[in-house]
């Protein structure tokens, strides 16, 4: 299913809202690259100002821009608040929302399959809630803030590039080059944690499908005395979904190690540079 094919249960009013919601997302994703324009700006008369006060210049020039420069990062402080506030509220309401319509439309049209859907469709009967559940999880992180997040991170991405090229063409592309390697790092072990997490999800169907099974037939269970082997083979489950689930967590914070590093290199090899450049 596509994503924009996930959007065709939302209303009117709600698409209006999107829409909104993206615009609030671009606004908030350009704060930043106002920010960082505000910010050269203040560091070069800061140095004017510096040179005019060692010449003998009155120190209250330093004061007014500093009133100039408080009042300029209040007002991209307080739209960035705003904006951002209003597109996370937006769409993750809206995700929200429309998943639950989904919920109750898949219910209803569960309810009126015929019981050899349930046996050609689905495969075992037993893991269609869980199925199901995993399902419209990942539909509700598609229909949240996550598009809008991805528009806000691009737009601030993009702007900030291009301020940093033309504030300093050959440290900016000095720093570009460090983004393959980010890449290819993050691509990596972004693979080993679908891999990971898609398994723990098949063990955590597996473990839903015996416990029903169980749990439908428990006088059999009783009467052969294989509560034993049940609580074994259900807790072989999902020990195996808890270790997948404990390595994929491990890649996710692995990936966020090796940003973490690569971040602190890239800006000290950017000191450096600007040092021999200055």
């Amino acid at each position: 299913v596509g994503l924009f094919a996930l959007f065709r249960y939302a209303t009117n009013r709600e698409r209006m809202l999107m829409v909104l919601g993206i615009v609030m997302a671009a606004v908030s994703g350009l704060s930043m690259p106002v920010w960082l324009l505000v910010l050269a700006q203040s560091l070069q008369v800061f140095n004017q100002i510096g040179t005019i006060i060692v010449a003998g210049g009155s120190p209250m020039i330093l004061l007014d821009e500093m009133y100039k420069l408080i009042y300029s990062f209040a007002i991209v402080g307080a739209v960035s608040l705003v904006s951002g506030t209003t597109y996370v509220t937006l769409w993750t309401y809206l995700g929200e929302k429309q998943t639950l319509r989904i919920r109750k439309r898949f219910v209803a049209s569960a309810l009126k399959q015929e019981m050899a859907w349930f046996d050609t469709s689905v495969g075992d009967p037993q893991e269609l809630p869980v199925m199901a559940a995993n399902a419209l999880v990942r539909i509700q992180m598609a229909l949240g803030r996550s598009g809008a997040d991805l528009i806000s991170n691009l737009l601030s991405a993009v702007g900030c590039l291009l301020v940093s090229l033309g504030l300093n063409a050959p440290l900016a592309i000095f720093m570009l080059c460090v983004l393959p390697i980010i890449g290819i790092a993050i691509g990596v072990v972004s693979c080993f944690m679908r891999k990971y997490s898609g398994l723990a999800l098949e063990e955590f169907a597996s473990a839903g499908a015996f416990a029903s099974e169980v749990l439908t037939g428990i006088k059999t269970i009783a009467s052969l005395r294989a509560e034993t082997w049940a609580v074994e083979r259900y807790s072989g489950h999902v020990t195996e979904a808890q270790k997948n689930s404990v390595k994929s967590q491990a890649y996710s914070k692995l990936a966020s190690g090796i940003m973490g590093l690569l971040f602190y290199v890239t800006y000290s090899f950017a000191f450096i540079f600007g040092t021999y450049q200055a």
